[in-house]
């Protein structure tokens, strides 16, 4: 099979979180795997989280005040968007959805427990691929969703990827775009501040802000103990080679 982190993070008593996606032996669907890990190293435990008949992949982890773990990814073509305690029982699943592809990327949780999910969206918004931004509050329930795209063409691919967000009600967003007006029409970076209302919606130069609509439903999803092994590196560290010039 074949075993992948993506994200990791720390909650407050020190412990690793790390999120992925794995497959079984001869599987050709692939499930959620998320960990924790003690500070000492030791696995506490290990789950694997699975939709029938669909792949689910997790792409980015964080953790909130109370150490609940919150996960963003994808659940075949949808966005996920998975709240579990901190012993690893899911709270809360939700796929978000579009009639066409549709990724969760990043994620982030602020002090009122309202998530922040970051993504794409191919389903709605200014055409081709438009970054995409929502909100939820800490039950689950779906607040807003926003799509970020170039107005130039409707093949031009515009995403988010990380997210964060600060104490003042600001959104901290980075992606990529391929707009041809105001980049160099390959892949160029995106950053954007936003609020985390959902409010300053309009046009920004070649790029619209504007709400859209794509629906949720609980995601039927099922946890599972994992079985991956953790052992000790083998790797040497060397004294490095690079020499500092005036």
């Amino acid at each position: 099979g074949e075993d992948t982190n993506y994200s990791v993070t720390t909650d407050s008593t020190g412990s690793i979180i790390t999120v992925g996606y794995t497959s079984g032996a001869g599987s050709t669907l692939y499930d959620i795997t998320v960990s924790k890990i003690h500070a000492n190293g030791n696995i506490m435990w290990q789950k694997s989280l699975d939709v029938i008949g669909k792949s689910t992949y997790g792409y980015d982890v964080c953790c909130d005040s109370y150490n609940n773990i919150y996960i963003a990814g994808t659940i075949g073509s949808n966005i996920a968007a998975i709240k579990l305690s901190s012993i690893g029982d899911i709270v809360w699943a939700r796929e978000v959805s579009g009639t066409t592809q549709d990724g969760g990327v990043g994620i982030a949780v602020d002090a009122q427990l309202d998530v922040y999910v970051s993504g794409f969206t191919t389903s709605a918004g200014a055409g081709g691929s438009d970054g995409l931004v929502m909100k939820l509050s800490q039950s689950g329930t779906l607040t807003w969703v926003r799509a970020f795209g170039s107005t130039t063409g409707t093949l031009t691919s515009d995403s988010f990827g990380q997210i964060v967000v600060d104490s003042r009600g600001n959104m901290f967003l980075t992606g990529n775009t391929t707009n041809t007006i105001d980049g160099s029409g390959s892949n160029d970076t995106l950053i954007c501040k936003l609020p985390t209302d959902g409010s300053r919606n309009g046009v920004y130069n070649t790029y619209i802000y504007q709400p859209v609509l794509l629906s949720v439903t609980d995601s039927v999803i099922s946890s599972n103990n994992g079985n991956l092994t953790l052992v000790p590196s083998s790797l040497t560290v060397l004294p490095s080679t690079l020499v500092q010039t005036e």
